[in-house]
């Protein structure tokens, strides 16, 4: 998408909640909440150093294959239209909230070149987002016999039509699987087995 936009010199918004997908297409990223600009600047420097705590929680709470390091949520619900507190929307749920926030609206604030925030406090988080985040909690092993969902040797079929060809998967607790292939490819009869909504097939589902 950014290649296609500065080759023939046109733009394009893009709104979506999926950050990682965002972070591979944008140049800039708009963050907003309770209807605000919340912070605005180049991608790679929202990602690395984020200035506002919405946007550095959200940045933390993106799951990492690597499993590297902690997730970080949001406490509490964002306030709805006609329920949003004065002063700084995010105020409540923020661990960097102060007397003022809750007072006074804070304005967007130019902090470098085309990255521009909304808080009080953001030399105090970008300090914090430059820092070290921390390591995810250790997990013991998990074997094969403690795993979810199993699916050992499964043929399936439409009539005298085999869909599934000896199909074996594990799906250990805290794994999450995606299940991939094009039309046609057995996608579906597969989780229609497992869910127990198509029976004709072979093997061992558990």
């Amino acid at each position: 998408v950014r290649a296609l936009c500065a080759m023939h010199g046109v733009a394009a918004v893009y709104v979506s909640h999926d950050l990682a997908v965002v972070a591979t297409l944008v140049a800039r990223v708009a963050v907003m909440y309770g209807g605000r600009l919340a912070e605005v600047g180049p991608t790679g420097k929202l990602f690395r150093l984020a200035a506002h705590p919405y946007t550095r929680r959200l940045v933390e709470a993106i799951p990492e294959l690597s499993g590297m390091h902690a997730l970080v949520g949001i406490r509490g619900t964002a306030p709805g239209p006609g329920h949003r507190p004065a002063g700084c929307f995010f105020a409540p749920r923020c661990p960097y909230a102060q007397e003022a926030c809750g007072v006074t609206e804070p304005q967007l604030e130019t902090i470098a070149a085309g990255h521009e925030v909304r808080c009080f406090r953001h030399a105090e988080v970008l300090r914090d987002a430059a820092a070290a985040r921390p390591a995810a909690v250790a997990r013991p092993e998990i074997t094969d016999e403690e795993a979810l969902v199993t699916v050992l040797g499964v043929d399936a079929s439409y009539g005298d039509r085999q869909v599934l060809h000896d199909v074996e998967l594990l799906i250990r607790p805290r794994e999450c699987l995606a299940l991939v292939g094009e039309s046609g490819s057995g996608k579906t009869t597969l989780a229609r087995c497992i869910a127990g909504l198509h029976t004709s097939y072979t093997g061992a589902i558990a």
